[in-house]
């Protein structure tokens, strides 16, 4: 998953869970600046490990490797 798809995932998970920005901040302890940045990529804005953190919390699964790219396309 490139970085820019990580990005519009963050974002659409958390609107599929119907949780605020805030929410999400105040569940990894962060602030809500992070979550914003991790949701509106910019070219090497090196939030990558940070967006994974954000997909693993939402979705309470490792969204690391090929597995959950090829789960992604499929569903």
């Amino acid at each position: 998953m490139t970085s820019p798809e990580m990005a519009r995932r963050c974002r659409k998970e958390r609107n599929r869970r119907g949780l605020s920005q805030r929410e999400v901040a105040k569940r990894l302890d962060v602030t809500i600046q992070a979550v914003s940045k991790a949701e509106n990529y910019t070219a090497r804005d090196g939030m990558d490990r940070f967006r994974v953190k954000v997909l693993e919390e939402l979705t309470g699964r490792d969204v690391r490797g090929p597995l959950w790219e090829v789960e992604e396309e499929s569903g």
